[in-house]
C-alpha cells in the first residue's frame, strides 16, 4: 500500500474515533465532535499516527471524565454549566497548540515537537480531569491563592481529588506519549536515545505546570460574574436561563477558553524543557 494512502487510512480513522467517540458518549455538541475530529485528523496527518494516538488518549481521557457519575454533577447547581458538552470552541482551546505543532513539524522527525506535543495534550487532560472530578470531591476544594474554602466549580478552586486526578491523567498521555513512539521507532528499525524514557516524568510535569497556571489564572485574572439569582460565583456571562450575571473581575477577553490555550502552551513549554535539560544531561536523546 502507498504510504500516502496508509497515511490517509489512519488519519481518517483517528478522525472517525476522535469526533464519534465524544459524540456516542453525549459528552461534546455536533459542532464540538466535527473540530475534535478535523484537529485529531489533521494532527495525525501531519505529524503521523503516534501523535494520533497521544490525542485519542485525550479523547478517552474527555469521554470518561465527563460520564463518569453524570448525574451526581449534574445536581450542582454550577455544574450543571461547568459540564457542559464540549463545544467548538472548547474543542479548539485544548486541541489548538497541538494542531499547530503538527503541521509546523511535517511528519519531520523531530524529538522537541513531538515533546511540546506530549506536553500541550498532558496539559489538557489533567485540567479536565481535575475539574470533573474535582467537582465530586467529599471536601470543599481551596482558591489557589488564599486557601480559603469555595463552592464546587468556582473558578480557580482546587481541590486534593481534583488534582490527583490530574496527576494520574498527564502521567497516562505521558506513557502514552512513549508506548506510541517506541513502537513507531521499533516498526522502523530506529534507535531511541535514554531520555525518551523519561517523557512521561516530564509530561507530567507540563501536565501539572498548565493545570496549575490555568487554577492560577482563573483565581487572579480571568473575567468572573455574580449569579444574583443563585447567589454564587459563575464564569458565564448569563445563567442558564440567559439571565445576565453581574460582572465582578477579571479581564474581559481572558474567558475559560482563552485561559486553556494559555494553559497547553505552558504544558509544551514545561516539558519540552525539561526533557531537552534531560537529553543534554544525558549527553544523547
Amino acid at each position: 500500500m502507498p504510504p500516502i494512502l496508509t497515511t490517509l487510512l489512519l488519519s481518517l480513522g483517528t478522525a472517525l474515533l476522535a469526533g464519534l467517540l465524544p459524540l456516542a458518549g453525549r459528552v461534546a455538541t455536533v459542532g464540538g465532535a466535527l473540530t475534535l475530529a478535523v484537529l485529531a485528523g489533521l494532527i495525525s496527518g501531519f505529524g503521523g499516527w503516534p501523535w494520533g494516538g497521544v490525542v485519542l488518549a485525550l479523547v478517552v481521557c474527555l469521554v470518561t471524565a465527563g460520564r463518569y457519575r453524570r448525574n451526581d454533577k449534574a445536581a450542582l447547581a454550577e455544574t450543571i454549566r461547568r459540564a457542559q458538552p464540549i463545544t467548538w470552541i472548547d474543542a479548539t482551546a485544548r486541541l489548538g497548540w497541538a494542531a499547530l505543532l503538527a503541521i509546523v513539524f511535517q511528519r519531520h522527525y523531530s524529538p522537541l515537537g513531538y515533546a511540546a506535543f506530549t506536553g500541550a495534550i498532558a496539559a489538557s487532560a489533567a485540567d479536565v480531569l481535575a475539574t470533573q472530578f474535582g467537582l465530586l470531591s467529599t471536601q470543599r476544594p481551596r482558591l489557589i491563592t488564599t486557601r480559603r474554602p469555595a463552592m464546587a466549580g468556582t473558578p480557580g478552586a482546587i481541590s486534593a481529588l481534583g488534582t490527583l486526578a490530574a496527576i494520574g491523567a498527564a502521567w497516562f498521555i505521558g506513557l502514552t506519549g512513549l508506548a506510541t513512539q517506541s513502537l513507531a521507532a521499533w516498526l522502523q528499525d530506529m534507535p531511541m536515545g535514554g531520555a525518551w524514557a523519561w517523557l512521561p516524568v516530564a509530561a507530567l510535569a507540563g501536565g501539572m505546570a498548565g493545570a496549575l497556571l490555568d487554577s492560577l489564572l482563573a483565581a487572579t485574572a480571568q473575567r468572573v460574574y455574580y449569579d444574583p439569582r443563585r447567589q454564587e460565583p459563575s464564569e458565564y456571562e448569563t445563567d442558564a436561563n440567559g439571565l445576565p450575571n453581574e460582572p465582578v473581575r477579571g479581564w474581559p477577553w481572558l474567558t475559560g477558553e482563552a485561559i486553556d490555550l494559555v494553559a497547553t502552551a505552558a504544558g509544551a513549554a514545561t516539558t519540552c524543557a525539561l526533557l531537552t535539560w534531560l537529553a543534554h544531561s544525558l549527553g544523547h536523546w
